[in-house]
């Protein structure tokens, strides 16, 4: 008897140990006060009985004991943990989802119709259905942008603010843009290749946003809401002082009357020649170099005097002329962040994105660092989408870029690529495809809204949709088109490098979806 009650007393005391009877301390009584779920801004208790609290989030130490509401499409939960003294207590707090789509109206003034790309309207905007989030702002501008896809019907246009503004959580700026996405039916291409860009090297990942965009009472279709490529406090923050090695944002162009457009040459833009990618043996059959253009971003070359405009242009054609010299040379590490570089194409090539050696291409660098590419932009035309150039699966493409058209012909960077590109593989491509899944999940209302408003769907066979895109009638095919695409390209593009190495791309015309 006396042995059954001791085992009675032993497996108590156990449970008393180990098990919901264990004795809070009253740090820990303090800290369960904090709310489970949070809905903006919380500012932690900072003292316990006249002791400082240092808390930690991940790890690492939070400043001014600030717990900032962060945008996020799901439920978040983060663990906290408080040290007072020798006492320490853990917390975990919520943070409930914000609408992965959310209603953007947007009123100009008198609803006067926006139909210019160079002069803004004035307007006011209004998000109501995103919590923490929701938004109203007087002091908005608006006007139309883009190319080619400003003469479609659902055209893309480019806000303005006259001072830093967050809009749906995104670090403050004054300009966003609203991409349409009218050439591309599966409304992800650019949504994914930002998506991808988060796993990357790259200088900088622009954040985007979905919306329903309500125009002067006119709902305009499902957009998609990021940031303007360019220099940015809160963004892509470089060196903008009149320093002849300062930072610079460049954007690469081809065409001459794009690049004059920008304003005056070797101020707004300047030209130069840069190794022609398609001469692949030197053959004398085309020529060696090639007249290219350099959109000058940032800084405003016209706001320094005369003597510093034409320094910082020198500055930048003798650092450009020397990076391309030490291709050869295998010193191009001296010029460039190689990891930048290299993701950077493997992005564009995987997804095979049509602008790569044209348009669209940014490159940064800031004071005392070497040169990086990007941010990325443009990637609707890309993944299968456009009828104009070798759009299949098969096929290189990157190499279209004259920058890494003689990269790639060094062995040291292309050993580097191809290691590179593997690992991108291994590591990231099951999480974008799981990525495309979760976004139609939450687009597909929209998306369908979006097709009805417009009437077009895979019927007008406008440029530049391949046979292919046209013959999928309905949203969720053209998802699925994607990702057959993206995952048919990536095994063809692992089997040639592993096998043969970067061939390159041959200027033949592909087949299409082969």
């Amino acid at each position: 008897m006396k042995r059954y009650i001791f085992f009675i007393m032993f497996f108590l005391s156990i449970f008393t140990i180990t098990g919901c009877g264990v004795k809070k301390s009253e740090f820990q009584k303090f800290i369960d006060r904090i709310p489970d779920i949070i809905s903006k801004d919380y500012v932690l208790p900072e003292t316990f009985k006249h002791e400082k609290i240092i808390w930690k989030l991940d790890n690492q130490e939070l400043e001014d004991n600030r717990l900032e509401f962060i945008y996020s499409d799901e439920d978040l939960e983060l663990s906290l943990v408080a040290i007072v003294k020798n006492d320490v207590a853990m917390k975990t707090v919520k943070i409930k989802k914000t609408n992965f789509v959310t209603e953007l109206n947007i009123n100009t003034t008198n609803n006067l119709e926006i139909t210019s790309k160079e002069d803004y309207l004035r307007a006011n905007l209004k998000i109501s259905d995103a919590g923490f989030f929701n938004t109203e702002i007087e002091s908005a501008r608006i006007r139309g942008r883009g190319n080619s896809t400003w003469g479609y019907e659902k055209k893309p246009y480019r806000i303005k603010f006259d001072t830093d503004t967050s809009i749906l959580g995104m670090k403050p700026a004054t300009d966003y843009v609203l991409l349409a996405e009218h050439n591309d039916k599966s409304l992800m291409r650019n949504y994914i290749a930002h998506y991808f860009s988060r796993f990357l090297n790259l200088p900088h990942q622009l954040e985007t946003r979905y919306v329903r965009l309500v125009l002067n009472g006119d709902y305009k279709g499902l957009y998609l809401l990021t940031e303007q490529v360019a220099v940015s406090e809160n963004r892509l923050n470089i060196d903008t002082s009149d320093d002849i090695d300062g930072g610079f944002l460049l954007e690469f162009e081809r065409e001459f009357d794009r690049a004059n457009a920008e304003g005056k040459e070797n101020v707004d833009w300047f030209r130069m020649k840069n190794p022609n990618p398609n001469d692949r043996n030197n053959n004398g059959n085309t020529e060696l170099y090639q007249e290219v253009y350099y959109v000058v971003k940032s800084p405003k070359i016209k706001s320094f005097d005369k003597n510093i405009q034409e320094s910082k242009i020198n500055y930048y054609k003798e650092y450009i002329n020397k990076f391309e010299q030490s291709v050869s040379s295998d010193e191009y590490d001296k010029y460039i962040n190689v990891d930048s570089f290299i993701d950077y194409f493997v992005l564009t090539e995987l997804m095979k994105q049509v602008d790569i050696g044209y348009s669209s291409v940014y490159i940064v660098k800031d004071k005392n660092e070497k040169m990086q590419m990007g941010p990325i932009w443009d990637f609707d035309i890309s993944s299968g989408n456009g009828n104009y150039y070798a759009y299949g699966p098969k096929g290189f493409w990157s190499d279209y870029n004259p920058w890494f058209g003689i990269l790639i012909k060094n062995n040291s960077f292309k050993e580097k690529y191809i290691s590179r590109f593997n690992e991108i593989i291994d590591l990231y491509f099951s999480k974008v495809l799981s990525e495309i899944d979760r976004v139609l999940d939450y687009i597909t209302i929209d998306a369908k809204r979006n097709f009805k408003r417009w009437d077009m769907f895979m019927n007008d066979g406008f440029n530049p949709n391949p046979i292919e895109m046209l013959e999928l009638k309905t949203h969720d095919k053209q998802v699925e088109y994607l990702k057959s695409y993206l995952t048919e390209r990536k095994n063809w593009i692992l089997k040639t490098l592993n096998n043969e190495g970067y061939i390159g791309y041959l200027g033949e015309e592909d087949e299409g979806w082969r």
